[in-house]
């Protein structure tokens, strides 16, 4: 039985909305007969997070506050920094995280990890303050939230991190259209923006960057070079 590792937190708006909208993930899950671990709320923390990872869950989908190196839970506790990308190895990683892609996401995939799907600078996510107390309520988030909860789905459900990540920039595409038909057209940019933060990182890209960058270190010498020749 695959095993599905989710956090949970509850601390502030954007985890506050997640955690109700990750509830459709969860029964999916379920329904796929897949044993959900779910950190939520105070569960949500570097202890629960460790123990659960040793289990060896085949999917991590993670909530909280992005950084580039690290992902932070409530209070500012650590759950992984990529010092400790390791435990992310054969694991498929959707996070749910603020700027957590070029960085967590290449150390994780280049420590082993199958994929990381996340966003490489700030997810903006806008919503109805009268909604507040009944997120799954709240139209305007789901702009945001729905390609992404469908994501998720799509890798559980057995489809590429790569196709995954494709449909749900697509999707999004179709919500700045229809956003900017309706009275949420001031939301378009923002949409916009996650779309083009959206990434999904593999070893295929690892190595095309690091094939970038050996190119561009050995066209640089390769012109140093003739510059020094043509100036004897």
């Amino acid at each position: 039985m695959k095993k599905v590792l989710i956090t949970r937190p509850n601390h502030n708006v954007p985890t506050q909305y997640f955690y109700y909208w990750s509830k459709k993930i969860i029964e999916t899950a379920k329904l796929m007969e897949m044993d959900v671990l779910d950190l939520k709320v105070e569960m949500a923390n570097k202890k629960a997070f460790d123990k659960a990872i040793k289990s060896n869950p085949a999917f991590v989908i993670m909530a909280g506050r992005g950084h580039f190196k690290k992902a932070k839970m409530a209070d500012n506790e650590i759950l992984i920094e990529q010092e400790d990308c390791g435990k992310m190895k054969s694991k498929t990683i959707c996070a749910f995280l603020s700027k957590s892609a070029e960085g967590l996401g290449e150390k994780s995939v280049a420590s082993g990890a199958t994929a990381y799907i996340g966003h490489d600078d700030d997810f903006i996510l806008c919503c109805a303050p009268q909604k507040r107390s009944d997120p799954l309520l709240d139209e305007m988030a789901g702009f945001f939230l729905d390609p992404l909860r469908a994501l998720v789905e799509d890798v559980l459900r057995g489809k590429t991190a790569n196709i995954s990540t494709e449909m749900a920039k697509k999707a999004l595409k179709e919500n700045i259209k229809k956003a900017g038909n309706s009275k949420y057209d001031f939301i378009a940019p923002y949409l916009l923006w996650n779309m083009k933060h959206l990434k999904c990182i593999k070893k295929e890209r690892i190595k095309l960057l690091l094939f970038i960058l050996i190119f561009s270190m050995v066209f640089t010498n390769a012109i140093s070079f003739c510059l020094d020749l043509a100036t004897d």
